[in-house]
C-alpha cells in the first residue's frame, strides 16, 4: 500500500438492498473520511442491488461470488479467498452474514487479512436441523479465525457466538447507530398535509411499520390489531413501508381480515423520516430481531412505539416512547396500549440526542467502535470523520 492511500475495508453482505444492516453501513460509509478509510463490498447474491450505485460514487467496489449453495462450500471459500487476495491488501474484512460469516473470516485468515470482523445482527431464524448445523459449524469458525465479535445486542451475540464468548467478554456490543441530522427538524412538519400528499385519508389513528415483507416480521398480527380498533369504533389505519416477496400474500391476509382498504402498501422508501413523522403509533410485532432498527428510527423522528417482547431491551433508548408486549397477550391489550401511547406527549430533538448519546447509539460512536475493531486505535480521534453538531 502505496503512502498516503487510504485504508480499505472489505464488508460482507448477502446483497446490496436496503435492508437494517446494509442501510446502518452505508450511513458509516457516507460520513466517514473515505480520503483515509475507504469501504469495499463483497456480496453472494448475483444482479444489481438498492445501494450499487452509491457505493461507486463514493469511491467503493462490488465484488460478486458464487453463493455456497450453489457452487459447494470449497469452491466458495475460494471464490472469496481469491477477492481478496486480488483485490487487496485489506486492512480488515467485515462480515455481516451470520453463521456464514464464519467461512468469510476463513477465507480471511488465508489471504493473510490481520482484522478479520464478525458482526452477529439477528437472534433467531428457523430452526431446521441443517439449519442448525450451519450455525454450529459457522461458530466453530468464528470463534477460531475472527480477531473481533461484535453485535448489536447481548441477545444477538448469544445467538451467533453463544453464551459462553458473551460471558467470556468476547463479544463486543456495537449497536446499530443511525444518523440522527434527517430528524432535528421534522416537528416542523406539516401532518395533516403530507399524509394526503401521499395519499392517506385522514383518520383517527394512523400506524406504521418498517421493515421487508417476511414472515419474521409478523404482518398477520398488524392486519388483526388493525381490525380489533376499527371494529372498536376507532378510524384507524395502517402505513407498511418495505419491500419483498410476500405482498400478494400480505395483500390477501388483509383481505381476509377485512382491512385492505385501510392498509398502505408504500413499498420501499428512501424518505423515510418524514413519513415516520406522519405516524401515531409505530407497532413491531417481529417473532424476533437482533436489534429492531426500525424502532430506532422511529424513537429519533419522536414517535410512540408498540413492540413485541421478543425484541431485545437494548431497542428503547428510555425517552418514554416505549411499550413491549408479549405476542401470547390478547389482542385486546394491544388495542389498549396502542390508544395510550397514541397520546404519549412527544419529546424534543434535545432530548432524543442526549437519550442516543448516553445508550452510544450516535453515528460517531459507532464510527469510533468500528475504528478500533478495524485495527486503527493508533490514528487521530477525527480519522473517521469528524464530529457532527446538530442544529436544534
Amino acid at each position: 500500500m502505496t503512502s498516503g492511500a487510504p485504508r480499505r475495508i472489505l464488508h460482507v453482505f448477502s446483497r446490496l438492498d436496503r435492508g437494517g444492516a446494509e442501510t446502518r453501513m452505508m450511513d458509516v460509509f457516507r460520513h466517514m473520511d473515505r480520503t483515509r478509510l475507504q469501504f469495499d463490498f463483497l456480496v453472494l447474491e448475483p444482479g444489481q442491488h438498492h445501494y450499487d450505485e452509491e457505493i461507486e460514487q463514493l469511491g467503493g467496489k462490488k465484488y460478486m461470488v458464487r453463493h455456497p449453495k450453489r457452487s459447494g462450500i470449497f469452491a466458495h471459500l475460494k471464490d472469496m479467498y481469491q477477492v481478496m487476495k486480488r483485490e487487496g491488501p485489506y486492512q480488515a474484512v467485515h462480515a455481516h452474514t451470520a453463521h456464514h460469516a464464519g467461512l468469510a473470516m476463513l477465507a480471511a485468515r488465508l489471504a493473510g487479512v490481520t482484522f478479520r470482523v464478525c458482526h452477529a445482527r439477528t437472534s433467531g431464524t428457523s430452526g431446521s436441523m441443517l439449519k442448525r448445523f450451519s450455525i454450529l459449524f459457522g461458530r466453530l469458525l468464528m470463534l477460531r479465525y475472527a480477531t473481533r465479535l461484535l453485535a448489536i445486542s447481548c441477545e444477538a451475540g448469544r445467538y451467533l457466538f453463544g453464551q459462553r464468548a458473551v460471558d467470556s467478554g468476547k463479544v463486543e456490543v456495537v449497536p446499530n447507530a443511525i444518523d440522527l441530522s434527517p430528524y432535528c427538524r421534522l416537528q416542523e412538519i406539516e401532518v395533516a398535509s403530507s399524509r394526503r400528499y401521499i395519499g392517506i385519508p385522514d383518520c383517527q389513528l394512523l400506524l406504521g411499520h418498517i421493515g421487508r415483507l417476511h414472515t419474521v416480521k409478523n404482518h398477520v398480527f398488524l392486519f388483526k390489531l388493525l381490525a380489533h380498533l376499527r371494529d372498536s369504533q376507532i378510524d384507524a389505519r395502517l402505513v407498511l413501508i418495505g419491500g419483498g416477496a410476500l405482498r400478494k400474500q400480505l395483500e390477501q391476509q388483509a383481505e381476509d381480515n377485512g382491512v385492505l382498504s385501510c392498509v398502505h402498501f408504500l413499498g420501499v422508501r428512501t424518505d423515510i423520516p418524514p413519513l415516520l413523522r406522519l405516524l401515531d403509533v409505530f407497532v413491531m410485532p417481529s417473532f424476533y430481531e437482533g436489534l429492531g432498527g426500525a424502532a430506532i428510527e422511529a424513537q429519533a423522528a419522536g414517535i410512540p412505539c408498540v413492540l413485541s417482547s421478543s425484541l431485545p431491551e437494548e431497542v428503547d433508548m428510555k425517552t418514554g416512547l416505549v411499550r413491549f408486549l408479549s405476542l401470547h397477550q390478547p389482542i385486546g391489550d394491544w388495542g389498549q396500549v396502542v390508544r395510550e401511547q397514541a397520546t404519549q406527549p412527544r419529546p424534543s430533538f434535545e432530548r432524543i440526542y442526549a437519550a442516543f448519546f448516553k445508550r452510544g447509539f450516535l453515528l460517531e460512536q459507532e464510527l469510533d467502535q468500528l475504528q478500533h475493531a478495524y485495527g486503527l486505535s493508533t490514528f487521530p480521534q477525527d480519522y473517521l470523520g469528524k464530529r457532527r453538531i446538530y442544529e436544534v
